[in-house]
């Protein structure tokens, strides 16, 4: 790694590996405007990562991801409407808050790539939740690990915190009915449903949780309205950001980071430089 000589910015850290300076997807949640804000990365949890029991091994808050972990990456996909010009939607991490939203289907290279794609993984095993004979996100207890935030997870409150009981989700078929659809129902509370905005589907606009109706009796699953199955159904598609074949995880305070070299980067908002917590 390296770091400033001077010792108030001792902390303040960059990571090389070999010749490749490595660089951690993030938006942070600092704006700089003006060089009063240089320390902005000293802010506790802002490009902090823990080193507290690494001494000075790197190695130990800094580890290789496995080029094998690109079979299990997803983008999800909707269409605003039954026509194909329709637009297309993408599940998205928000770069504000965390939250899941719907954003437009992003340009192949774009930062945006980065929040429209996860690993998919049953919980706890680490097992790939897509099959491997169909190519299909299915089975329980399935996690979604935002691409650039390694070792996290989307939760129950369609946020993004650590992995536990709130961030598992059963993959089923489509509500919709329709071929090579999936619906992500909570497995906190089951009958409820990862779903997009039923009312204005704008681009942003933050994705919800949506229960099924109450069966009436000699009724089934048509009680259910057309609306509610079409925003609760999302298109599998083919990831749209794969890992680099030199990409690492940082261990971070609040987050984790996803580090790639700098040179591979095209769009991606990212820092090179890490508060590096030791004690």
């Amino acid at each position: 790694n390296f770091s400033d000589d001077r010792p108030e910015y001792s902390s303040i850290q960059a990571v090389l590996f070999g010749p490749h300076l490595l660089a951690g997807l993030t938006h942070g949640n600092q704006t700089v405007k003006t060089s009063n804000d240089s320390n902005s990365g000293l802010t506790p949890g802002v490009w902090e990562v823990n080193a507290t029991h690494a001494a000075a091994a790197v190695a130990v808050w800094v580890t290789p991801v496995s080029q094998s972990l690109n079979s299990q990456l997803v983008t999800l996909t909707q269409r605003d409407g039954d026509a194909q010009a329709a637009a297309a939607f993408v599940l998205s991490v928000s770069i504000a808050d965390g939250a899941l939203t719907m954003q437009e289907s992003p340009v192949a290279g774009s930062d945006a790539c980065v929040h429209a794609t996860f690993r998919a993984y049953h919980s706890p095993s680490g097992a790939s939740a897509i099959d491997a004979a169909t190519g299909r996100l299915q089975g329980r207890d399935v996690a979604l690990e935002p691409f650039d935030r390694p070792g996290m997870a989307v939760t129950d409150a369609l946020s993004v915190g650590r992995p536990g009981p709130a961030t598992r989700f059963n993959a089923v078929a489509g509500l919709d009915g329709l071929p090579g659809t999936v619906s992500l129902e909570l497995a906190t509370r089951p009958g409820c449903f990862v779903a997009a905005p039923t009312t204005a589907y704008l681009a942003g606009a933050k994705a919800q949780v949506s229960c099924r109706k109450p069966t009436a009796a000699g009724g089934g699953e048509d009680d259910d309205d057309t609306a509610f199955r079409r925003a609760a159904s999302f298109t599998q598609a083919a990831p749209l950001r794969l890992y680099h074949p030199l990409s690492f995880s940082a261990t971070g305070t609040d987050r984790n980071f996803l580090l790639e070299p700098l040179q591979s980067l095209q769009d991606e908002f990212y820092t090179v430089y890490f508060n590096v917590l030791t004690k």
